[in-house]
């Protein structure tokens, strides 16, 4: 009975799967990044300022989150009437 260098019987071991071939990292990561700016230009879409933001609790959080997102959504002819 030969053994491999694992010590398994290579006649007892079955093959499971295949591997797929690598692919392309850099290319696969410019695409979503371009993906990404598209959508930022047809939505506008603008993230929180960078930064660490500290809340007291979750609830305090969750506001501001809320605020930020409807933020958004009201125009800028809206929000300087305000």
């Amino acid at each position: 009975m030969p053994v491999n260098d694992t010590g398994l019987n290579p006649a007892k071991l079955r093959q499971v799967g295949r591997r797929s071939p690598a692919r392309d990292g850099l290319k696969a990561g410019l695409a979503l990044q371009a993906v990404a700016l598209e959508f930022q230009k047809a939505f506008h879409h603008q993230g929180p300022k960078r930064g660490v933001y500290r809340f007291k609790t979750h609830q305090d959080a969750d506001q501001w989150i809320r605020q930020m997102q409807a933020r958004r959504e009201i125009p800028e002819k809206l929000r300087a009437e305000r």
